[in-house]
């Protein structure tokens, strides 16, 4: 086996792992992906409900008012 065979057989590994992780861990890693944006300059809340409200204009407005 080539070096280059190895170390792609130990990332595929690794990547599965992680996955694998990732699904038993899923409140962790959201709090780690809302961390990681924070500190990236997003915000997070944000950019959430502007894809809100960009899907349903009427978001957060009173509804009995037509």
């Amino acid at each position: 086996m080539s070096l280059s065979a190895i170390l792609i057989t130990i990332a595929e590994f690794t990547v599965g792992g992680f996955i694998i992780w990732g699904f038993w861990n899923e409140e962790k890693v959201i709090k780690f992906e809302d961390r990681l944006l924070r500190r990236l300059g997003f915000n997070v809340k944000k950019g959430r409900s502007a894809k809100i409200t960009r899907f349903d204009p009427g978001y957060g407005k009173n509804k009995h008012c037509v």
